[in-house]
């Protein structure tokens, strides 16, 4: 195909500390067939060797720019907002410091937002999970149909339930008017819902996007404080879902999620190092104050049950009942491991002492 004269693309790329993969991840976009973009570095002020490797791309290539936050941002919504003004193309899509691409995917993912007119495009996306010896999942359109079209509303509930993902190209008007929201490590999950009910039409293309999920580094996959803030994002999707009017399906889907999440999370903060997670939850749990949030939880599950219950009554026992059902779960592991050493005797597996 050929290529437009001047960039249309912006990848987007906060680094901070990413030696181990960045030299791979910007490999990948050297090797794009479709070369009317630019990739804008953005150093969160590392201390590693990664603006090194940084400078020896810009020196290879001109398309990779480098810019340097003046102190560390701690997040990558924080570093776009901070230099989106630099973002002057039609389209800008993100990307991690660890990710990799197929040679055709920003060829695939232009052409098709250009020939649709569609405010987002998502490839094909593959969860890469080989180092935890997890099988990888992939997404391919919807249900493997690359041709539908959907409007962003219905992008939205998809994208809450994981049917579809979130690494979409995007229309930069979208950036534009609406930075990315930064208040906690996985605000940018709320942020790509946001885009999604902001675009008229949303469509599927070929490519891949591989998606590191195997970086235990990463700040979403380091189990740390940070994490006792997830539950928050739920319940902010579920009002933005409420606020838009979007189907029972979702607004419980949403409920939901934030209720399993507190339950989770809560025994962890009877560690020393996770104490300062209680308020974090506890501050969540205040927000579930609105009637209407519980019209989406009722449940034959005595779990749910519980909840509402204790919610609806603004009691003080939910850590206790989380600490009991945390609990129960490990008795069941438990239970469950040694009911398969038990088969594992019986079919001459493992020998009895």
């Amino acid at each position: 195909m050929s290529q437009l004269i001047g960039f249309k693309i912006t990848v987007v790329m906060p680094i901070y500390n990413g030696e181990k993969y960045l030299h791979e991840t910007l490999s990948s976009l050297l090797s794009q067939s479709y070369t009317s973009f630019k990739v804008l570095c953005i150093n969160d002020c590392s201390e590693d060797t990664s603006l090194e490797i940084l400078e020896f791309f810009r020196n290879l290539d001109g398309r990779f720019e480098i810019v340097n936050t003046p102190v560390n941002l701690g997040s990558a919504p924080k570093c776009i907002n901070f230099f989106k003004n630099l973002i002057k193309t039609e389209y800008f899509v993100y990307s991690s410091q660890d990710d990799t691409f197929s040679s055709d995917w920003l060829e695939n993912i232009y052409y098709r937002a250009r020939d649709t007119n569609s405010d987002a495009v998502l490839p094909d996306v593959v969860c890469e999970n080989w180092d935890l010896k997890i099988k990888n999942r992939q997404f391919k359109g919807v249900n493997g149909d690359r041709g539908v079209i959907l409007t962003g509303r219905e992008a939205f509930e998809l994208s809450v339930r994981w049917l579809i993902p979130g690494n979409a190209l995007w229309r930069t008007e979208l950036l534009t008017k609406h930075d990315f929201f930064a208040f906690n490590y996985n605000a940018d999950e709320y942020t790509v819902r946001y885009y999604f009910l902001h675009c008229n039409q949303v469509a599927f293309s070929r490519g891949t996007f591989f998606y590191r999920q195997n970086n235990l580094e990463a700040i979403t996959k380091k189990f740390s404080i940070n994490f006792f803030s997830g539950p928050e994002t739920e319940l902010r999707l579920w009002k933005l879902a409420k606020q838009f009017d979007l189907s029972e399906i979702t607004l419980k889907y949403l409920a939901k999620s934030a209720i399993r999440k507190v339950v989770f999370l809560y025994p962890y903060t009877l560690i020393p190092r996770f104490r300062e997670g209680r308020e974090s939850l506890q501050n969540t749990i205040k927000n579930f104050g609105d009637k209407d949030f519980f019209c989406f939880v009722s449940s034959k599950k005595s779990v749910d049950l519980i909840f509402e219950r204790l919610l609806l009554n603004k009691t003080n026992l939910i850590p206790i009942v989380s600490v009991i059902l945390f609990l129960l779960r490990c008795t069941r592991v438990l239970a469950l491991a040694k009911s398969f050493i038990h088969l594992c005797r019986a079919i001459g597996f493992v020998r009895s002492n």
